[in-house]
């Protein structure tokens, strides 16, 4: 079941089920929306994982995904619409929405949230740094980068090239032939 709802000023859509044994922090990328995430909410909630979409502006100068206060406003809501700190969470976040999830992990992290880990998929850095102001904190969690081949959409693969150089050990994959939108697709 799928509700919208707000928290603190921000949209949330949250797609429950009756007794998660985890849930997933899912970022939409810039100029996206959670709708275009729907597909792989879908699978989450059908392995009984709960769902926390929410909504991140991307151009507005007042709610903007690149903003620090943005983002600590919307881990509170964040944590929140899932309830239980105890509960484990995955963050998983799409292009711009990897750096929104990495500020975002940071400040659930300080909240005594259990953030188990991140995965970026074709992630960009913010223009604001989110992913290395978040990094003293984040860096030491399980954190998978799922990427497409180096393109103009994931600025030539800088994010992947910036972890692996804080990173030992293999951590992503490159996936041949997909592309950056990708992860919104359909079956």
């Amino acid at each position: 079941m799928s509700e919208d709802t707000a928290f603190d000023g921000v949209r949330v859509t949250i797609d429950t089920v009756a007794r998660a044994r985890g849930a997933v922090l899912l970022l939409h990328g810039f100029t996206r929306h959670p709708r275009h995430l729907d597909l792989l909410a879908g699978r989450f909630v059908d392995a009984g994982v709960m769902v926390v979409r929410p909504h991140l502006a991307s151009l507005s100068p007042v709610a903007s995904m690149n903003r620090p206060s943005v983002l600590a406003r919307a881990a509170r809501s964040i944590a929140e619409a899932i309830g239980d700190p105890r509960l484990p969470l995955v963050v998983v976040g799409h292009s711009a929405g990897a750096a929104a999830g990495s500020g975002i992990a940071a400040h659930l992290l300080d909240a005594g949230a259990f953030v188990r880990g991140l995965v970026l998929v074709d992630g960009v850095e913010s223009p604001t740094r989110s992913i290395e102001r978040a990094w003293p904190r984040i860096g030491q969690l399980p954190m998978f980068c799922v990427c497409a081949p180096p393109s103009r959409c994931n600025r030539q693969g800088a994010l992947a090239e910036w972890l692996r150089s804080r990173r030992t050990g293999a951590f992503g994959v490159v996936v041949r032939g997909a592309g950056h939108g990708d992860i919104e697709g359909q079956e």
